[in-house]
């Protein structure tokens, strides 16, 4: 029955390549030069929607989040509950720089520039503007506690640390075509699933193709792995890896 099923699934996928093909062929047979003038406005114009959508989605780097469950206050406390679960501080902290050779190179204000991206989604001018400085100051204090040793005042204008939601959008152009062809893959991927037996799924907002599992065994078998690596991962009082704790104030 399943090798049936995995037959009629790859014959279906092929009859829709084959109507692809043909159809493509009649239409460039009969109307060569209309489809030519068609496809070049086509990508023409999609060149200049790319452009534009991709200037405007840099623009919103620095735009404040707009969830209604972001909660600075939450943040700043998971940040100093896994400050506490980490043995090195120094290193840990000092990775979040791109080029801190020693921890003396990082300064007070670096760390609140850090601090204040991390957490609150801001600039220190940001900061300042709303009166948040007092913030910013005692996660400093707290961090010098965990780590036993005062941090220098002052601020290393060499430093840059890692802010990847700020960072300028990478993007590389692909022509509409690319895109079309995609989709296309992504329909027949379907039909030969779905020839084959396979049923499309929705489980928190993933999509999932399962065969012969209801809802309810779609979930345990998804959920059953997540739960073995939260059951692996550490707990309170051993050691976590060096880029945990601002890996939660970031997230």
């Amino acid at each position: 029955m399943k090798t049936l099923a995995v037959w009629r699934g790859v014959t279906a996928g092929v009859v829709a390549v084959l109507a692809f093909v043909a159809g493509l062929f009649l239409a460039l047979h009969l109307q060569f030069s209309a489809c030519i003038w068609l496809v070049g406005a086509a990508e023409t114009l999609f060149a200049v929607h790319y452009a534009v959508l991709a200037r405007r989605i840099t623009a919103m780097v620095h735009a404040l989040p707009d969830d209604d469950d972001y909660d600075p206050v939450v943040v700043k406390r998971q940040l100093l509950h896994h400050l506490k679960r980490v043995d090195d501080i120094q290193g840990s902290m000092k990775n979040w720089f791109v080029n801190a050779q020693h921890w003396d190179d990082i300064k007070r204000r670096n760390f609140k520039e850090l601090f204040a991206y991390a957490v609150w989604y801001k600039t220190l001018d940001q900061m300042a503007a709303e009166g948040l400085e007092g913030e910013l100051e005692d996660l400093v204090c707290q961090l010098e506690g965990h780590a036993g040793c005062k941090v220098p005042e002052g601020y290393n204008s060499e430093l840059r640390f890692m802010c990847h939601l700020w960072d300028p959008l990478r993007h590389v152009y692909r022509p509409l075509l690319f895109y079309i062809v995609m989709e296309l893959l992504a329909g027949l991927c379907h039909v030969v699933l779905t020839a084959a037996g396979f049923r499309l799924q929705q489980l928190g907002g993933v999509s999932y193709y399962s065969l012969h599992l209801g809802p309810q065994q779609l979930v345990q078998a998804v959920t059953k792995p997540l739960a073995s690596q939260q059951q692996r991962r550490p707990r309170h009082g051993q050691t976590v890896s060096s880029t945990t704790a601002a890996a939660a104030a970031a997230g």
